[in-house]
């Protein structure tokens, strides 16, 4: 009878623990692009590289503006074809971005000298991208596909990217002549 215990006990734990190692989500190795590894082009105008890295997941989000939404498209099929996620879209007014923990945001109604000029910033809770137009925000956009590590274009699906804090500023030579 102890023995019919012993065993009850046994496959009851192994259940409990192949249900729960089913259902947990595999975290893949934090590996990300190093400064050394930084080479962007066309080189931006400012640069600055920080310690420390955005996780980008199934809990982060893109925001976007009134016209943004080709560009979160575009970034929504991106990181879906490399992930094994897709990460929802919204629009937004003003403050709503604070409520959320871990997001992208595009924003393409930033005051600036040119419509292809754009900032990037990134840190450990968020990825802004900001510009005047759209064609500012695709520039971004160009520049954070650069930021990810070499495996995100070669279909190796992850459940976790990566990305480098840091700050962008590019102002290309030839708006100015605009």
């Amino acid at each position: 009878m102890q023995a019919m215990k012993w065993s009850g006990s046994l496959i009851l734990a192994f259940c409990l623990l192949v249900c729960f190692g089913c259902c947990q989500v595999e975290k893949d190795p934090i590996i990300y692009r190093q400064a050394f590894e930084i080479n962007l082009t066309p080189k931006p105008s400012y640069l600055k590289i920080d310690s420390g890295y955005f996780e980008l997941n199934r809990k982060t989000v893109i925001l976007t503006w009134n016209d943004s939404t080709t560009g979160a498209n575009y970034l929504q099929h991106l990181i879906a074809e490399n992930s094994t996620f897709s990460p929802e879209i919204i629009k937004i007014k003003g403050e709503e971005f604070r409520q959320y923990p871990n997001y992208i945001m595009l924003n393409n109604e930033t005051k600036t000298i040119g419509h292809e000029v754009y900032s990037l910033v990134i840190d450990t809770n968020r990825v802004a991208i900001s510009a005047m137009g759209n064609q500012g925000v695709l520039n971004g956009m160009q520049a954070l596909k650069q930021l990810f590590v070499f495996d995100f274009d070669k279909g190796h699906k992850r459940n976790n990217w990566y990305l480098p804090t840091i700050e962008i500023e590019n102002i290309p030579v030839l708006d100015s002549f605009k």
